[in-house]
C-alpha cells in the first residue's frame, strides 16, 4: 500500500524539548507521522509515484502537537450547570462531543485528557478516535467525578440530589468510593477524578478517603487526579500519591515544598478563570463570578511563581468545554497565562516533560 507524504519547508522548528528554535529545517511526514527532520527530510526520501504535498512555511513556526490535560468534551460549551447536567440527553451529548473533537484536533491539540464528564462518553470518544470513526485527538478519559455533599457537582437541593446526568457522582463513604472506582474501571476509564471543594476554602474528602481512592485506583492499574484549589486538599493528595493535581491556587509555602519534592505535576488550569475575568460579561456571567475569577487569578499568581521557583512541574490544561472556553479556540492561551501567572519562559511553557512517575 502506498503512503501519503507531507513536506514542510522553510519554517522555524520548535522541537518541544526546550532547545532553541531551529531555523529552516525541512520536516517530512509520512502517513501523519514524522518521518524525518533536517537531514533526510527531502523529496528524495519519497518513493516514486507516491503522493507528496509540499507546504512553504516561511515566516511560520512548526512545532509538535499540543497536549491539553484538562479538556471536558461532554460539557458542550454550556453556560450553566443545569445545561450540562439536566437539559441535554446523553445521546445528544455524545453527538455534540464527537462534533467538537475535530475542532480540538484542528487547533493543534493532538492529545487530551478528559478528567471527568457525562456517563462514559469520554471512553466512547477515545475508542472512536482509535478506530478512525471520528477525527479527534488521542484521548484518555475519566468517568463522572467522585464527589461529596461538600464538593463540586453536588450543586442542587437534596430534593433533587445528584442526577444521573450530572458530571459527578456522590460518594460520601469509603465503601461508596471503592464501589464507584471499581464500576468506572470496569467500564473502561483511564483515570479516576475526585472533586474536592469548589474554591479551596476547606477539604471535602478526608485524608483516609483520598488514600483509599489512590491505593485502589493504582491497584487496578489506573491513574487518578483531583480538583484541589486549597492547601489542605493538595497536601492530602500528595500524601496519598495522586498522579497529578488540578489547580493549586492557594498553596502555602509548606504545601509547595511537598509538591515539588513529590514530583507530582500540577495542572494550574488558568484559562477558565482568565476568560471569565476578561469576557464573562459576553456570555451573561454574573458580576460576582467575574470579580471572583479576578480575585482568584490575583491570589494564584504569587503561589504559582513560588511553585515554579521551587521546581514544581506544570502540565498544560484549559478547562475547555464551557461557553467561555469553547473547543478549538483558546488552548494556546494557557501557555501565555503560564508565562504571565507562573513565571515560565515561553520555551518552558511549550516544553515536553518526560514522565518521572508511575
Amino acid at each position: 500500500m502506498s503512503s501519503s507524504w507531507l513536506l514542510i519547508e522553510h519554517g522555524t522548528v520548535i522541537d518541544g524539548d526546550a532547545n532553541p528554535p531551529i531555523p529552516d529545517p525541512p520536516v517530512l511526514i509520512r502517513d501523519h507521522l514524522i518521518h524525518a527532520v533536517g537531514p533526510g527530510a527531502d523529496r528524495s526520501a519519497v518513493p516514486t509515484g507516491e503522493k507528496l504535498t509540499v507546504i512553504d512555511a516561511a515566516g511560520r513556526t512548526v512545532m509538535p502537537g499540543l497536549i491539553d490535560a484538562h479538556c471536558h468534551m461532554t460539557y458542550g460549551e454550556a453556560r450553566t450547570e443545569e445545561e450540562i447536567d439536566l437539559y441535554t440527553s446523553h445521546e445528544l451529548r455524545t453527538l455534540i462531543a464527537a462534533h467538537h473533537m475535530k475542532k480540538v484536533l484542528q487547533s493543534g491539540v493532538t492529545s487530551i485528557s478528559q478528567p471527568g464528564g457525562s456517563y462514559f462518553i469520554g471512553v466512547g470518544l477515545r475508542e472512536a478516535v482509535r478506530r478512525g470513526m471520528i477525527d479527534g485527538p488521542r484521548t484518555t478519559a475519566a468517568g463522572r467525578y467522585l464527589t461529596t455533599n461538600n464538593s463540586l457537582t453536588d450543586w442542587y437541593p437534596d430534593s433533587v440530589g445528584v442526577p444521573d446526568g450530572s458530571v459527578g457522582v456522590l460518594t460520601n463513604t469509603v465503601d461508596e468510593i471503592k464501589t464507584e472506582i471499581r464500576r468506572q474501571v470496569k467500564n473502561g476509564v483511564d483515570l479516576i477524578k475526585l472533586a474536592d471543594s469548589p474554591y479551596g476554602d476547606y477539604q471535602a474528602f478526608t485524608d483516609d478517603e483520598m488514600k483509599v481512592a489512590a491505593d485502589l485506583t493504582h491497584q487496578l492499574g489506573k491513574k487518578l487526579t483531583i480538583h484541589a484549589r486549597g492547601p489542605s486538599e493538595v497536601d492530602a493528595a500528595v500524601e496519598a500519591g495522586f498522579d497529578w493535581i488540578m489547580h493549586g491556587n492557594k498553596m502555602t509555602d509548606a504545601t509547595i515544598g511537598k509538591l515539588a519534592e513529590s514530583r507530582i505535576p500540577l495542572v494550574p488550569t488558568l484559562l477558565l478563570l482568565a476568560n471569565v475575568a476578561d469576557w464573562g460579561d459576553r456570555i451573561g456571567a454574573p458580576q460576582r463570578a467575574i470579580d471572583g475569577c479576578k480575585r482568584m487569578l490575583d491570589a494564584t499568581a504569587p503561589t504559582l511563581h513560588k511553585a515554579h521557583e521551587a521546581g514544581v512541574k506544570f502540565l498544560l490544561g484549559t478547562d475547555t468545554g464551557f461557553a467561555t472556553t469553547p473547543y478549538g479556540e483558546w488552548h494556546a492561551r494557557e501557555m501565555q497565562l503560564l508565562v504571565d501567572y507562573a513565571g515560565l519562559s515561553r520555551l518552558e511553557a511549550i516544553k515536553r516533560e518526560p514522565a518521572t512517575r508511575r
